[in-house]
């Protein structure tokens, strides 16, 4: 019997995205300078901000070497520091959170600084499809364990309800069953999302 490769049975379900294609309808032509602002702002909003972060990284670091001397001078964390350029300032803020590793920075770190400079920590999580689909038997393993406590048999299992439109729906608005409503009415009642993207030209 051949071996299956999960691999390939993978690339046999892989969906090929097919190209969208769109209904064109004409509206105003009023609208057209509009949409050329539009394409103008979103330009000059992306030049900003790739500015924007550039001066933010060279503040940024010098900032970061005037906290370092700072520790260093007091033998101290200074914690958030106000910084000062001249006659502008702005607050520095060092905060307790750090960047996530992987298990060779973690064993690299622990080496060099000791065990306590990094935490080991495990989440388990259970394959949701899996447990929607054998939830019944699952349910009966847990009551008839009695290694579990009645009080935690109850509170294993957590879960959260919500609610959203049905995907899919505003491709059926003017099905049948709906054909009753007035569109507008069920657009606003189902409220999907609008946005408007300029074509840069």
């Amino acid at each position: 019997m051949a071996k299956v490769n999960l691999f390939d049975k993978s690339k046999e379900k892989a969906i090929v995205k097919k190209v969208e294609k769109h209904e064109i309808v004409e509206i105003n032509k009023s609208f057209e300078k509009d949409l050329k602002r539009m394409a103008e702002i979103d330009a000059t909003l992306a030049e900003l901000e790739a500015e924007k972060v550039t001066l933010d990284s060279g503040v940024r670091e010098e900032a970061k070497t005037a906290m370092i001397n700072l520790y260093n001078s007091k033998n101290v964390f200074p914690g958030s520091i106000k910084v000062k350029a001249g006659e502008r300032s702005f607050l520095f803020i060092t905060a307790d959170k750090y960047i996530k590793i992987g298990q060779e920075e973690a064993e690299t770190l622990a080496k060099k600084y000791g065990d306590e400079v990094v935490t080991e920590k495990t989440v388990f999580t259970l394959n949701p499809a899996l447990v929607e689909k054998y939830a019944p038997v699952l349910s009966e393993l847990i009551m008839n364990s009695k290694k579990i406590t009645n009080e935690d048999k109850e509170n294993l299992i957590e879960s959260t309800i919500s609610w959203n439109v049905t995907k899919g729906m505003i491709e059926k608005l003017r099905n049948a069953i709906y054909a009753k409503f007035n569109l507008a009415e069920i657009i606003a009642d189902i409220r999907p999302i609008f946005s408007v993207k300029a074509n840069k030209e």
